[in-house]
């Protein structure tokens, strides 16, 4: 398993909304070795994801990976797409072609 760290990770922003309580209280039990972590509740969850993006748009100063929980990838796909060069208005998309494969 490779570690935050590793990926050339050092913060991590999270929006929660639904039950945002919860979360805010497991993190508060966990050490964060290697990465800082911020929490930002958006009340306005219901909306479409665009909107948690929104909420924490202040905490975006550098290039950042944009990643919905639900999603599950390879460690060494974060660390390719934070190393890739990006002007100040380009963004790199990643898309599984694997769409059908079940684990």
């Amino acid at each position: 398993m490779m570690s935050s760290e590793q990926a050339g990770i050092e913060k991590f922003v999270i929006v929660a909304g639904y039950r945002a309580d919860s979360i805010r209280s497991w993190l508060n039990t966990r050490s964060h070795i290697g990465a800082s972590v911020t929490l930002i509740e958006n009340l306005q969850y219901q909306k479409a994801n665009g909107v948690s993006a929104l909420a924490a748009k202040e905490e975006f100063h550098d290039p950042f990976l944009l990643l919905m929980a639900d999603h599950i990838f390879e460690a060494k796909t974060a660390r390719a797409l934070v190393q890739q060069p990006l002007a100040g208005d380009e963004v790199i998309l990643a898309v599984d072609h694997k769409l059908d494969w079940r684990l």
